[in-house]
């Protein structure tokens, strides 16, 4: 009888913190801003949509106003354990892995991307606008 009472309760406790990290991927859709460390005049965005039941389209676009430039690039990434992992450039090593976790968006970026002095795509991002 032990036995059982701590399996159901193992059981459960496992089941609750699984799911707390399963995204409806329809609830991933919108514009993610980057708040936290970022200079003053640089803005940086991601708009995300959902496209398939594991696919999201992500727009990634960045203004860096003292250095009059802004940038953009989009592509499609599929989530898997909600990590998606961009390649939106054919021919060099750019690599953006985004990560949710609790409602958040962390994005990490490796590989020679091509942005331009000041601009990645790395950071904390927060979701301002559902789609």
């Amino acid at each position: 009888m032990i036995v059982a009472v701590i399996s159901l309760a193992f059981v459960c406790c496992c089941t609750k913190s699984t799911a707390q990290y399963k995204h409806d991927i329809k609830s991933l859709s919108g514009v993610w801003q980057e708040m936290e460390n970022v200079p003053d005049g640089i803005s940086k965005r991601l708009v995300i949509r959902a496209v398939s039941l594991s696919s999201l389209q992500i727009s990634f676009y960045a203004n860096n106003a003292p250095r009059r430039f802004s940038n953009s690039t989009q592509g499609v990434a599929i989530l898997k354990n909600n990590i998606a992992v961009l390649k939106p450039f054919a021919k060099q090593s750019c690599r953006i892995v985004l990560k949710f976790i609790d409602g958040d968006l962390i994005v990490n970026e490796t590989g020679e991307c091509g942005w331009g002095r000041g601009i990645s795509t790395d950071g904390h991002y927060i979701k301002q606008i559902k789609e």
